[in-house]
């Protein structure tokens, strides 16, 4: 079959990945998830005592293990020259090197935020979980933030 060369709907060429890894913090805490799953079947109890209908009780223990899905469950990190991106739970979330207005160090990753300033309400930005990569990112990220880029010594 030819091809129509008025169709526009080609798939663009895909961007060179300077840097992937995935990130299942759930893996590396093991104790956390029981705590999560025995507070999950916790509030379901609560919830039966309290309405006494089984579909509270499921709606509760769901509430409870999607509010702790980014911990319960991988994330792919991808770090291209145009930007940064995290696949997982929530869906995906990338932002543009032009869009990082600061990046902020913590003990679990990087912090690349759209403000110059932390904030601890409703911070916009995007969080790299670095797992056993740490100094790759660290570089990545000082390599493509540059100049115009704090990096505070202060987690926000």
């Amino acid at each position: 079959m030819e091809r129509d060369p008025t169709d526009t709907a080609t798939a663009l060429p895909a961007e060179p990945v300077l840097l992937e890894w995935v990130v299942h913090p759930a893996r590396r805490r093991p104790l956390a998830v029981v705590g999560t799953v025995l507070y999950g079947g916790l509030v379901s109890v609560a919830v039966q005592l309290a309405f006494g209908h089984p579909l509270y009780t499921l709606i509760a223990a769901a509430a409870v293990l999607l509010a702790a899905g980014d911990f319960l469950l991988p994330a792919v990190y991808r770090l291209t020259a145009t930007g940064a991106r995290r696949d997982g739970w929530g869906g995906r979330r990338e932002l543009t090197w032009e869009q990082v207005a600061s990046v902020w160090e913590r003990p679990d990753g990087l912090f690349l935020s759209r403000e110059g300033r932390p904030s601890r309400v409703l911070p916009r930005g995007l969080l790299l979980l670095w797992g056993h990569h740490a100094e790759q990112v660290r570089t990545l990220v000082a390599q493509h933030a540059t100049a115009r880029r704090t990096w505070p010594e202060v987690a926000p």
